[in-house]
């Protein structure tokens, strides 16, 4: 079993491919229909989540009565898909394949 106290929101946010189910333990969930917060576990399988224990071996992570909550949070951005590199004297101009390089990066570093 692996307890991961402070990494889990990055976790989620962005998570690597997963080789098989995750199963986060002990959790304190809000799931926002208005009933009360309520003890149980909570699975995700091909990026979907779902309660219970999913099917053969998953990854465990265990919550330890931390709160899970859908959606709660306001993750509306406004990225500048231009690049900031500020061309001076003498440099040659960006190549138009390295933006989507530039891009990305802006995108990792907002996550």
């Amino acid at each position: 079993m692996v307890t991961v106290p402070f990494v889990l929101p990055a976790l989620l946010a962005d998570p690597a491919p997963a080789e098989k189910p995750l199963l986060l333990r002990n959790a304190r969930i809000f799931d926002g229909t208005g009933q009360a917060p309520f003890d149980g576990d909570l699975s995700v399988v091909g990026g979907r989540l779902s309660d219970g224990t999913p099917p053969g071996e998953s990854t465990v992570i265990d919550l330890d009565g931390r709160f899970v909550m859908p959606g709660l949070i306001d993750v509306h951005t406004h990225l500048s898909l231009q690049p900031r590199v500020e061309l001076t004297e003498g440099m040659e101009e960006l190549r138009p394949q390295v933006n989507g390089h530039l891009v990305a990066t802006e995108l990792r570093r907002a996550l």
